[in-house]
C-alpha cells in the first residue's frame, strides 16, 4: 500500500512540540518522569533531548543556540544514550504542591511558562520559546491518569524538520515505531503512582507506567488507572467515521476513529499510521481495510474502495459513424452500476452489440458514481 495520508509525519510534532520552539530541528524529543505522592504533591524531571551529532553539526554550521533557554543556565546538560542514538539532555526538576498544579503545568500554557520562568536566569526568553502546552487535556489523581497530547503544532514544524516531501513508508507497519527507532525522535513519559496501576495503554512495572512514541495510541492518549473499571469494563467497540463499510467512493475520503475510552490503534491494510485521521485514496485507487482497536481490545472493521477512474468503453470512438455492427465492451475496477442507451436503462452487462442504423448515446456509470459517455452512429447501406 502506498503512503495514504499527507500528514503522516505530523505525528512527529507531538514529540517536537516543545523542541521546535527552541529553534532547533531534527532528531529530538523529550523525556518526562513524574512521581505522584500519596499526600497529593508530585515531582517531575523534564528533559529536552537533541541527538548529539545533529546538535553539534548545528553549532559548527553557525546556527546559534546561545539564545535558547536551554543553554541559559536553567537546565543541567548531560548526554544520554537511548537505543542507537546519543542525545544531549537538558534537564530540569519541578515540584508541585497539588495534583491540580501538576495538571495545569501539563495542559495550560500560562502555567507551563510560569513554572519555567520561576527561578529562571532569563525569564523573558520563554515568552517566545514556548507556544503550546504538552497536553490538551489532563485528568490526574492517585487512581487515574488520562491525558491527550497537544496537537496544536501538527500543522507546523514538519516542513522545517523534514522538508515538504513525503517518504514512501509502504514497507513500514508502525509509523511511530519507525520515527522513534529509525529517525531518533523521542517522546518518553513515565508516571509513578502511590499504588500499583491495574490497567494502562503504557507499560506497567511496579507502581510505574511508561509510554513512548512507538507505542503511542492513535488517539494520542496516555491512560492508566489504579483499581478502577474504566478500562476493564469497556465492552463498547470503536466507531469509524467518514466512510461506510462496503462503500465505493469516487474521491479522496478522510476516515477517523473514536472510542468512549481510548482508540489504541487505527490501521489501514495492516499499517498503524499513528493518526486518528486517515486520508484514503490520496495516491490512487484501491481497497482499504480499516481496523480500529480500543484499549480494552474491542475491534471495529470497515472495508471501503476508492475508485476515481471512469469506466472503460471500448469498441468505438466517440463522434464516429460506422457502416457495420458495433460491439461495445464495458469494464470498471469497482464494477458497473448502470448502463443507458439513448437515455433508457438497459441490463448490466460487459458488452453490448448494436446492429441497427441510428445514433447512439451510451452512458456507463460505475459503483463509485463515475460516468463515461460514448456517442456514435451506425449508417448501413
Amino acid at each position: 500500500m502506498k503512503h495514504t495520508i499527507p500528514f503522516t509525519k505530523r505525528i512527529l510534532a507531538l514529540a517536537l512540540t516543545l523542541v521546535l520552539v527552541f529553534s532547533l530541528t531534527g532528531c529530538c524529543g523529550y523525556k518526562i518522569t513524574t512521581e505522584l505522592k500519596s499526600d497529593g504533591t508530585s515531582t517531575m524531571t523534564f528533559k529536552y533531548l537533541y541527538e548529539k551529532s545533529f546538535y553539534d553539526e548545528m553549532a559548527t554550521s553557525g546556527t546559534s543556540t546561545s539564545s535558547s533557554p536551554l543553554t541559559s543556565g536553567d537546565f543541567t546538560q548531560s548526554t544520554e544514550t537511548i537505543g542507537k542514538y546519543t542525545y544531549y539532555a537538558f534537564s530540569r526538576d519541578f515540584s508541585f504542591s497539588s495534583y491540580d498544579e501538576l495538571k495545569n503545568f501539563l495542559c495550560d500554557l500560562d502555567s507551563y511558562k510560569n513554572a519555567m520562568k520561576k527561578n529562571s536566569k532569563n525569564p523573558s526568553s520563554y515568552d517566545d520559546a514556548l507556544s503550546t502546552a504538552i497536553f490538551s487535556d489532563v485528568t490526574v489523581n492517585e487512581s487515574l491518569f488520562k491525558a491527550t497530547l497537544s496537537t496544536t503544532t501538527k500543522e507546523a514544524g514538519m516542513e522545517l524538520a523534514f522538508g515538504a516531501d513525503e517518504d514512501d513508508l509502504s514497507d513500514i507497519s508502525n509509523y511511530n515505531e519507525y520515527y522513534q527507532n529509525e529517525m531518533g525522535v523521542r517522546m518518553d513519559f513515565s508516571l509513578t503512582f502511590p499504588s500499583a496501576p491495574t490497567a494502562s495503554n503504557g507499560t506497567i512495572s511496579g507502581n510505574t507506567v511508561t509510554w513512548d512514541l512507538a507505542g503511542l495510541s492513535s488517539s494520542n492518549m496516555l491512560i492508566a488507572e489504579v483499581g478502577g473499571s474504566l478500562i476493564s469494563s469497556d465492552t463498547t467497540a470503536p466507531v469509524i467515521k467518514g466512510v461506510k463499510n462496503g462503500a465505493v467512493y469516487k474521491k479522496v475520503k478522510i476516515a477517523s476513529a473514536s472510542d468512549n475510552v481510548c482508540v489504541q490503534s487505527f490501521t489501514v491494510n495492516g499499517q498503524n499510521q499513528g493518526n486518528s485521521d486517515i486520508m484514503l485514496g490520496l495516491k490512487g485507487d484501491g481497497k482499504y481495510k480499516l481496523v480500529a482497536t480500543d484499549i480494552a481490545g474491542n475491534v471495529t472493521t470497515c472495508t471501503v474502495t476508492i475508485d476515481m477512474k471512469k469506466p472503460s468503453i471500448k469498441g468505438a470512438k466517440s463522434g464516429k459513424t460506422y457502416k457495420k455492427n458495433v460491439t461495445l465492451k464495458f469494464k470498471d475496477k469497482s464494477g458497473i452500476q448502470k448502463i443507458t442507451v439513448n437515455g433508457k436503462k438497459i441490463k448490466k452487462c460487459s458488452s453490448k452489440k448494436f446492429t441497427k442504423s441510428g445514433k447512439y448515446k451510451v452512458k456507463v456509470t460505475d459503483k463509485a458514481g463515475n460516468t463515461s459517455t460514448m456517442i456514435f452512429s451506425i449508417k448501413k447501406k
